[in-house]
């Protein structure tokens, strides 16, 4: 502790004039004395505090002490105990402490006269009878209130102490918007009296001070106000007088063996954060990267071993800090893997939207790997290669040896790869997801994905891939068969940390700069963390803020569990400084504000991820670039977005790319989420104008081509969007000239088309044939019927074009209506028209992207109608049940109990009621309101996967993950013992139509039969060869379906008897299977 301390320590024994009121003899005390002498030295052998002793008496051997028995002019007067205390809390000058101390022990007095209360500090020459009490605790409220000091600390071991306390709103710390932390203690309530120790030295208040003032016996080493009061009142819970506490701020350390002294630290480390906020960690951070060492170990055993690695995780799961500080900086260093010091390095790299050119701008060369015939614009860069997320990483290299891979001179072909003979080649491409959620184009993704493949196949294994992707992107590889098999057997995955590693990430990082962190809050932290595997962004940005806050407190070298509580934990933390930053900001700016975010969301179909735009492209009439750059540099220092320099691509000019600094702010910003959804239709509208504008900017802005323009009813649609959303300022510079040059060409056409029909007609006029007449009549009804055609067709786009925003299905129908009639009219009108074509695409799209509900925070397990059809409900691993009308409006609040995923939810056919089951074991049942009926279905000992109501709303049943089904009233009374037979989770169970039976499926890949009072019918179903995900009875009950993840469906008798061959198709599990309402057909899904 380098701040300065400063205490007062007052033990009074004498009190010659305050007489007993039975024996009259003075009422002098033992103990005092030494229980403020005992306070004063801990005080300075752990606290690094200053102590001035009241009275103050001086050893033959010269040593300071406070005097037991001081004569009569040293005994202690009021004014001297007001003017010390004053010097204290309110000194003249600038030499004000950070932190002030008073103990008190003594007599305390309480004077009642006319209904008002008063306690004092008695001092020596008390003597109520005399009008003499002391220092009054009224005043010493008042001069705390008053006091500049930032840490006010008072411990009162006296009678009547509580008084100080009685009204705490005077001594709260924020009346006066002074941010002050207090640690108030007093040994009794304001009308009670204190007690020595029959047995000891002290005071019992000043025996438990000494006990948990002493940092030796704290696990952390050190103790502050908050630990102090937890273990006073543990200690004097038997006693008859009861303490006050009153602590509030934040935490103050009140001692420390170390004596507040920091361990070495390397100089250049001293006033660095040690954490990382929302970024993730670079090369240059590897001194603070902890947590993560067995998984770095094992990337480099794979490395050792293989040419391609797939590094794959949630996100949020430290990826790219891994691949990063852990992984990269090992290998550099070459202490772990023998010669990788020597080896060559590219990247870390991100896609980006053109892969190939990110590819390319790593420098190297396509006539060193072949690597295909785009152009991939390679530079001469050579050491220091840019990672395009604005990361130099240094890279070893021979920059004169003929053989370097960036050396002019190699002798090789360029269909020849080659890499030095001795050296091996590490290319680390990050974030790959963008190939999928950043590159547009199809063929240039296949190309980059090939080239990556042939690179590593022919390096002749001196090139090794590694590459960092988020799990849930998995699946779109499937689609690509050669990359989905590399990745499939070279795939790392990224687990959560356990907890001994998060405690390591927590507190090593600290070490490196001489900070403590609070054991009870490295427990706390990490069991917030723990088994949330997007949350180490949190804990970072959470522990950033910890930091950050300690740097203004008298404690800046430790982080307390008090502070994080004070910031509201992992999970609120980033979402209040988004909205403290976001209402921080100027009124102009604000709508700039969510202007940018709502840009930087990619809309998913199920998930929302990040996105990259180029701060350029943001400039629009309604937003200048002066507005632009003063929003986008608060936002940036604020740490919520993250910018970084383009790379020159061709001619055009590079720009500054803005990037969300993590996804956990779109998942857990409300403010965020909400205004993507409030505006998620103008947005997907926005973006399809803006790809095409960018076409026609790429293609030099062409207005003699009516083809790259808006026609017909694209025109039309983007004039609606203006309308309608263009006071979102969502649309860019180039989308809006766009629009208005279309609309420039389209007036022309118009004026020219109406022209020359002019002509025509003037034409005819003047044309004297013997069958002008007929002639004209038949001219005039191809116009006539032509028009007429075209104007039913107008009207019918113009409703399907009014429907598509609420009603998407119905303008689909619409649509395709008018494709059809457009198409039948091949005489009058020669072809479809392309505003009908325009037309049709537009609903199709939109029928499909608008009937996407997004309410949930996690993924939705579950989903049923109600049997008339008006409703339905979803369960979600948000662990929140929700109701909408058919609409896709949800009805009331969510339904909340669950304390862990929903995994199933349904309708009961009376339609009254829901029933769901949850990881938590639980089943609940609720009304159609959202009130919890009854107490939850407790007796199954794992997750409950299915539930289902009978035919006649009386019963429930469950299949559950620990192997059996039970049977429940509504009343959630167990019906029968529990329907064991299955050697594995159960996975699905349902009802006959007629409630007589049950069917279960599970994971051991048999189906039973069950009747209704639990007694087996005959044997299993045998014959998928996996596990069963979905059973279903036929409408008349006759039959069975299952779908499995065999990929195959099979159709049963209720004998058990399979019929026909098993239904083929799905290339994946079967995760869901049912029968149409007549039984004719099967539907049936697949992951």
């Amino acid at each position: 502790m380098n701040e300065h301390r400063e205490a007062l320590v007052v033990g009074i024994n004498r009190y010659p004039l305050l007489k007993d009121t039975t024996t009259r003899k003075p009422k002098h005390l033992e103990k005092p004395a030494a229980d403020a002498e005992a306070i004063a030295q801990i005080l300075e052998q752990y606290g690094n505090f200053r102590v001035h002793r009241l009275p103050e008496v001086y050893s033959p051997e010269g040593k300071r002490g406070v005097d037991p028995s001081p004569t009569s002019g040293n005994l202690i007067k009021a004014t001297t105990l007001e003017v010390a205390i004053t010097q204290l809390f309110n000194p003249p000058g600038s030499s004000i402490p950070d932190t002030a101390l008073l103990f008190f022990a003594g007599h305390g007095l309480r004077k009642e006269q006319g209904g008002v209360t008063e306690g004092f500090l008695a001092t020596s020459e008390a003597n109520p009878n005399r009008g003499k009490w002391g220092v009054s605790l009224g005043w010493l409220r008042q001069l705390l209130q008053q006091s500049p000091v930032r840490q006010q600390i008072v411990w009162l071991d006296c009678c009547h102490s509580g008084e100080l306390l009685d009204l705490l709103d005077e001594a709260n710390p924020g009346k006066e918007g002074k941010a002050v932390d207090r640690c108030l203690i007093a040994a009794c309530r304001g009308f009670e009296v204190s007690r020595e120790q029959f047995q000891g030295e002290h005071g019992i208040l000043t025996a438990a001070l000494l006990q948990g003032l002493d940092p030796d016996t704290d696990v952390d080493g050190w103790v502050s106000n908050n630990k102090l009061a937890d273990l006073i009142n543990k200690e004097m819970s038997g006693e008859l007088q009861r303490p006050i506490f009153h602590n509030s701020g934040g935490a103050i350390i009140l001692t420390d063996k170390t004596h507040g002294r920091q361990r070495q630290v390397d100089p250049t480390l001293k006033g660095t954060c040690p954490y990382k906020s929302l970024n993730y960690f670079t090369q240059e951070d590897a001194v603070f990267f902890f947590g993560r060492t067995a998984l770095t170990d094992e990337l480099i055993d794979r490395v050792r071993q293989d040419n391609f690695i797939a590094v794959l995780g949630a996100s949020g799961s430290g990826k790219s800090s891994v691949l990063r500080a852990g992984l990269l900086y090992q290998l550099k260093r070459g202490q772990k893997l023998s010669g990788s010091d020597r080896w060559i390095y590219y990247g870390p790299f991100t896609p980006g939207e053109h892969p190939m050119q990110s590819l390319g701008e790593l420098g190297i060369g396509n006539w060193e790997l072949g690597i295909g015939n785009r152009e991939l614009g390679i530079g001469n860069r050579e050491l220091g290669i840019g990672n395009g997320d604005g990361e130099i990483l240094p890279t070893k290299i021979l920059p004169h040896s003929p053989h370097s891979p960036h050396s002019p001179h190699s002798p090789h072909s360029p269909h020849s790869p080659h890499f030095p003979h001795s050296q091996r080649a590490i290319l680390v491409v990050d974030q790959f997801e963008e190939c999928f959620t950043m590159c547009q184009d199809e063929e240039e993704r296949k190309e980059f994905f090939a080239c990556l493949l042939r690179m590593v196949a022919e390096s002749n294994n001196k090139l090794c891939l590694v590459l960092g992707m988020r799990a849930d992107f998995l699946g779109k590889c499937a689609e690509y068969a050669e990359l989905a098999d590399k990745i499939d057997q070279h795939l790392v995955t990224v687990k959560p940390m356990s907890p001994q590693e998060i405690k390591e990430a927590i507190t090593q990082p600290g070490e490196q700069v001489g900070l403590q962190v609070e054991q009870a809050l490295v427990t706390k932290m990490t069991d917030d963390v723990i088994g949330s595997p997007g949350s180490l962004p949190l804990l970072q940005y959470t522990l950033t803020e910890l930091w950050t806050e300690a740097q203004t407190s008298p404690n800046r070298h430790r982080l307390t569990l008090e502070s994080y509580n004070q910031l509201g934990g992992i999970e609120k933390t980033l979402p209040k400084r988004a909205n403290q930053v976001y209402q921080s900001l100027k009124e102009e700016e604000k709508p700039v504000a969510k202007r940018i975010f709502l840009e930087l969301v990619q809309l998913g179909e199920a998930n929302d991820t990040r996105r990259r735009v180029r701060r350029e492209d943001l400039v629009n009439p309604q937003h200048s670039e002066e507005l632009l750059e003063q929003t986008i540099e608060q936002l940036v220092r604020a740490k919520l977005i993250v910018t970084t320099n383009e790379a020159k691509s061709g001619s055009s000019k590079p720009g500054v790319i803005l990037d969300i600094v993590h996804e956990v702010l779109i998942r857990h910003w409300q403010e965020l989420r909400q205004w993507v959804e409030d505006n998620q239709v103008a947005l997907e509208k926005e973006r399809r104008i803006e790809a095409r504008a960018k076409e026609w900017e790429i293609s030099g802005k062409p207005e003699d081509d009516p083809g790259r323009l808006l026609q017909g009813a694209l025109l039309i649609e983007a004039e609606s969007y203006v309308k309608d959303y263009g006071n979102l300022g969502l649309l860019d510079g180039i989308a809006q000239e766009y629009i208005q040059v279309s609309q420039t060409v389209q007036e022309r056409l118009n004026k020219k088309e109406k022209a020359a029909q002019a002509k025509s007609l003037i034409l005819l006029g003047s044309l004297v044939v013997v069958s002008v007449i007929s002639v004209g009549a038949f001219f005039q009804w191809g116009v006539t019927t032509r028009q007429s055609t075209i104007a039913k067709l107008d009207k019918n786009l113009t409703r399907s074009r009014d429907l598509l925003p609420n009603k998407p299905v119905e303008a689909l129908i619409l649509a395709i209506q008018a494709t059809g009639e457009s198409g039948s009219s091949v005489f009058t009108l020669k072809k479809v028209l392309p505003q009908v074509e325009s037309n049709l695409d537009n609903a199709s799209r939109d029928a499909r992207e608008r009937n996407v509900i997004k309410r949930h925070e996690k993924d939705v397990n579950s989903v049923e109608f109600s049997l008339d059809g008006k409703y339905f409900v979803s369960g979600s691993s948000d662990k929140t049940i929700r109701l909408w009308d058919t609409k896709g409006n949800p009805i009331g609040q969510p339904f909340t109990g669950h304390e862990k995923d929903i995994n199933s939810v349904a309708f009961s056919p009376n339609g009254k009621y829901l029933v769901s089951g949850s990881d938590d074991g639980e089943i609940r049942l609720w009304d159609t309101e959202g009130n919890s009926i009854g107490q939850p279905f407790q007796g199954h000992q794992g997750s409950v996967t299915s539930v289902a109501f009978s035919p006649d709303s009386k019963y429930i049943i469950s299949g559950s993950h620990d192997r059996t089904i039970r049977l429940w009233n509504t009343k959630g009374n167990s019906i029968s013992q529990p329907l064991i037979g299955h050697d594995a989770p159960v996975t699905s169970v349902a009802f006959s139509p007629d409630g007589k039976y049950l069917v279960s499926g599970s994971y051991d890949g048999m189906i039973r039969l069950w009747d209704i009072e639990g007694k087996p019918i005959g044997q299993p179903l045998t014959g998928h060869e996996k596990d069963i995900n979905s059973v279903a009875f036929s409408p008349n009950g006759k039959y069975l379906v299952s779908g499995s993840d065999d990929g195959e469906i099979r159709l049963w008798d209720t004998e058990g008897n399979s019929i026909g061959q098993p239904l083929t198709g799905h290339d994946s599990p079967v995760t869901s299977v049912e029968f149409s309402p007549d039984g004719k057909y099967l539907v049936s899904s697949s992951a």
